[in-house]
């Protein structure tokens, strides 16, 4: 049974980030601002230790995830993921969602989870 919810929740999650990639790939209007591109992939992970750390506010996820940014990191994130390719141990920081666009914060940074370093820096992604 255990074997079950476990498989039931990888499936799920891989299909919200297959579902993310593909959001990404169209360029859905509703997309965040920055629109990043799916352009490579560190790794692919099928199984994935996953902890989400959900925020009310974007000022609250700053707090908790600033320790972990570079000194000269200032811009605005919506989410923010820390990963390793060598365990599958993955952290998501994200708000709790209140719309689509939240939820494709969360399915941005789960896809970190499953593929690592996909898309280019931000500032890499602003200046294209």
């Amino acid at each position: 049974m255990k074997t079950f919810v476990y498989l039931t929740i990888l499936i799920v999650m891989v299909s919200i980030v297959n579902m993310y990639v593909m959001h990404v790939a169209f360029r859905d209007p509703f997309m965040n601002v920055t629109e990043y591109e799916f352009t490579d992939r560190e790794f692919v992970r099928t199984e994935i230790n996953l902890r989400v750390h959900k925020f009310d506010t974007p000022d609250e996820l700053y707090l908790a995830i600033s320790p972990y940014l570079g000194y000269d990191d200032y811009h605005r994130r919506y989410g923010f993921s820390m990963w390793s390719p060598d365990t599958g141990h993955c952290d998501i920081f994200v708000t709790k969602p209140k719309n689509d666009i939240d939820l494709n914060t969360w399915g941005h940074e789960l896809a970190h989870c499953v593929y690592g370093d996909w898309h280019k820096s931000y500032d890499e992604n602003r200046l294209k």
